[in-house]
C-alpha cells in the first residue's frame, strides 16, 4: 500500500516527494499518491478492474504551427511506450489532432500527452493541453471540455507544463485538469505541478513505464523519480510529477 495524502488548502500546490528531513526525501522512503478528497478513493476504487486494459492511447509533439514550440524528445518519450507496450496507436505531428483524439480517447486504457500545456490562473477550466489544429477544433483541449468526454482509461498522463495546477475551491477540491480526467472516468491521472524539462520529462517516463509493465502506479512513479534524481540532482527536474486517484 502506499501512502495517501490528501491535501488541505495551499497544501494542493505542494510536492510532497521534495520534502525532506534527516532521512532524506520522503520520496526516497515512501511511494506517494495523492487524493483531492478521501472520498475520491472509493470513487475510483470502485472502478477497478480484474484485467488491465493496456491498449495505449500515446501523443508526442503534435504540429502547433510553431516552429518555437516543437518538443522534439516528446516525440521520443512517446516511441519508447512501446518499448513495454506494444498495443499502442502513437500520433504525432499533423496527426495528432484534438478531433481525432477526443472522438477515439474511450478506446484505450492507457492515455500519454506529451505536448505543451497551458495553465488559466483566473479560470482553470480552460487551462488546455495543445493539440493539432483541424476544422472541428482549435487544437486546445480544455479541461472544461475534458469533462463532457467519455473515458475509460485506467491511466492518463499528461506530460506537459503545470498540468497538475488548478485552483482550489471552498470545497478543498482543486478545479483543473485532475477533476476533470477523474470526472470523465479516468481511475488515475499523473500531470505536473510546475514547467517540466523536455529531456528529464522523457526519461522519467521511460523509466515509469517499464517498471508500471509490473508494477503499481504508485511504485512505478517513485521509481522512476529516483532514476531521475541520480542523473538531474536538483527537485526541479524530478519532483514534478504528481499521481492523483488509484495507486494502484
Amino acid at each position: 500500500m502506499s501512502n495517501t495524502i490528501v491535501p488541505h488548502g495551499p497544501l494542493h500546490y505542494l510536492s510532497f516527494a521534495t520534502l525532506e528531513d534527516e532521512s532524506g526525501y520522503f520520496i526516497e522512503q515512501y511511494p506517494l499518491f495523492y487524493l483531492p478528497s478521501a472520498a475520491v478513493y472509493g470513487y475510483t476504487i470502485k472502478r477497478r478492474e480484474a484485467e488491465k486494459n493496456v491498449r495505449v492511447l500515446a501523443i508526442g509533439n503534435p504540429d502547433l504551427n510553431n516552429p518555437g514550440l516543437e518538443l522534439p524528445f516528446a516525440q521520443h518519450e512517446v516511441a519508447t511506450i512501446g518499448y513495454n507496450f506494444p498495443d499502442i496507436t502513437m500520433l504525432s505531428g499533423n496527426k495528432a489532432t484534438e478531433s481525432w483524439v477526443t472522438n477515439h480517447i474511450k478506446d484505450y486504457g492507457i492515455i500519454h500527452l506529451a505536448s505543451h500545456g497551458e495553465f488559466n490562473p483566473i479560470n482553470p477550466l480552460f487551462s488546455a493541453v495543445r493539440l493539432t489544429k483541424d476544422q472541428q477544433a482549435d487544437g486546445k483541449l480544455e479541461a472544461t471540455e475534458v469533462f463532457g468526454l467519455e473515458i475509460n482509461a485506467d491511466l492518463v498522463i499528461i506530460s506537459a507544463c503545470q498540468s497538475g495546477l488548478g485552483k482550489v475551491t471552498g470545497g478543498d477540491d482543486v478545479i483543473g485538469f485532475n477533476r476533470a480526467f477523474l470526472y470523465a472516468g479516468t481511475h488515475a491521472v499523473i500531470s505536473s505541478m510546475w514547467r517540466v524539462s523536455d529531456i528529464s520529462t522523457a526519461v522519467l517516463m521511460k523509466h515509469f513505464y517499464r517498471k508500471y509493465a509490473t508494477n503499481n502506479k504508485a511504485d512505478s512513479l517513485r521509481s522512476a523519480m529516483l532514476h531521475v534524481r541520480n542523473r538531474f540532482p536538483h527537485p526541479g527536474y524530478w519532483g514534478a510529477f504528481l499521481l492523483v486517484g488509484d495507486w494502484e
